[in-house]
């Protein structure tokens, strides 16, 4: 045919033509074209392109930019031989769409060819393991972070392990944590750091020198500091036996340090660990009694209940319809031991549910921060009133108020000087009266 038409070798002569075979010279192509499946029992090899693009079966090919590549079958595999990374066809087309190979699932390549802005290494659930044959394993994260997530344990058998960080480092945990060794175990500070144990359970007695003082602390098996050797010797195990209460003259100390809290008028009491109150009953301590205006007339009272067990001031007004009030102060100074503040509470009752008939307000000054004679103001409570006619009732103001209004700029320290005020308020009704019973101050030591 001198090579004008295609040329064809058919082998059987079969009525049903599926049941022959023909092998075609395309001469558009200039390609050998088999009708029929080719086994190949022996080896394969090409000098030249292999290209399975028509294939219905999984195909891979080179091109220098997947993006510009036709695909013809879909999971057809291209290797960007510009980015030597292997790509998959998604949707067909020309071009046709393509993914990278490790960007899909946690089945796919997980960032072998690829540099992406986020990659992940995933597990099924087993052990994720990387053996060194005594070299180094690095990972360079650049700004990013390394995370490691599991419900299990986290183990680093090695013979040592070291962190060396330029930034700062911390170890959080979110419910009881333990930092344990079997050796020797250091905690070295730098100057100006601080180390803080709070509520610390210590199974034995830890050393604590302060170079720059001399002065050398040993806490004992009670959590408390049990001896500062260079200023008093004592035994083991008292606890409290340091603890100092300024006084005219001199510090209470030891046995003497509830009788001088007693002094303050003050009861005191461990709520839990690390945590006192300073309960006031009436007569408050060195209370004075306080007319601020005109509409103070009226019968300022002490007694007791019988019934309720409680001490109490009983305010009425004077006859003069309008609300009559007046003040008690008292001052008292936060205990030698005090670290922190805590809630403010008050027992009190009024005979009339109505505020118009009988209240009370409650105020807690910082008289040691006060400001050309008069004292900073922390927090108060106005207008309290039973709930029921003549039940006694317990307000409070809590620990976050009285920190914003009495601290400022200046925290609450041991030895400042607070100020409560009780103002009774009446109208003189026949069946009104404020009652002001206890207070209490918590505070952690």
């Amino acid at each position: 045919d001198a090579g004008a038409v295609d040329t064809a070798i058919q082998f059987g002569n079969d009525a049903v033509a599926s049941e022959n075979g023909v092998i075609t010279w395309n001469i558009t192509t200039n390609t050998f074209e088999v009708d029929h499946t080719v086994d190949i029992t022996g080896g394969l090899s090409a000098d030249g392109n292999v290209n399975f693009s028509g294939a219905s079966e999984m195909h891979v090919r080179e091109e220098a930019d997947e993006a510009a590549a036709d695909c013809t079958t879909v999971d057809e595999i291209i290797l960007d031989t510009t980015e030597n990374r292997f790509y998959v066809c998604t949707v067909t087309g020309s071009p046709g769409t393509w993914q990278a190979a490790d960007s899909g699932s946690a089945d796919d390549f997980e960032s072998v060819y690829g540099n992406d802005a986020d990659d992940t290494l995933t597990t099924s659930g087993g052990n994720f393991t990387v053996t060194s044959g005594g070299g180094n394993v690095n990972l360079g994260l650049g700004a990013g972070e390394f995370d490691v997530t599991s419900t299990g344990l986290i183990d680093f058998n090695v013979a040592s392990f070291e962190l060396d960080t330029t930034g700062a480092f911390s170890i959080s945990g979110g419910a009881d944590s333990d930092i344990t060794t079997t050796g020797a175990f250091d905690i070295t500070l730098s100057a100006g750091d601080d180390l803080f144990f709070d509520d610390a359970q210590l199974g034995a007695a830890i050393q604590l020198t302060d170079t720059a003082t001399g002065i050398a602390g040993t806490y004992g098996t009670s959590g408390i500091i049990d001896a500062l050797n260079t200023l008093t010797t004592t035994t083991s195990g008292e606890g409290a036996s340091n603890v100092g209460i300024e006084d005219t003259g001199g510090f209470f100390t030891g046995a003497d340090v509830e009788s001088a809290l007693q002094e303050l008028g003050a009861d005191t009491g461990a709520n839990a660990a690390n945590t006192e109150v300073l309960i006031f009953h009436p007569e408050y301590p060195d209370a004075v009694i306080f007319s601020d205006g005109t509409t103070n007339t009226g019968t300022l009272i002490s007694d007791y209940d019988d019934a309720n067990d409680e001490n109490y001031y009983r305010w009425r007004g004077g006859g003069l319809g309008a609300l009559q009030d007046i003040d008690l102060r008292f001052r008292f100074p936060l205990p030698a031991d005090f670290t922190d503040v805590n809630d403010f509470t008050y027992r009190f009752r009024t005979d009339s549910t109505v505020a118009g008939d009988n209240n009370l307000n409650f105020t807690v000054f910082n008289a040691t921060d006060e400001t050309a004679g008069s004292p900073t103001s922390c927090a108060t409570d106005t207008t309290n009133t039973s709930a029921v006619a003549a039940t006694w009732e317990t307000g409070t103001i809590t620990e976050a108020s009285i920190e914003t209004g009495c601290t400022g700029a200046t925290a609450l320290d041991a030895g400042d000087i607070i100020e409560v005020l009780v103002k009774l308020l009446d109208n003189s009704g026949a069946a009104d009266a404020a009652l002001a019973g206890y207070l209490s101050l918590g505070y952690d030591n």
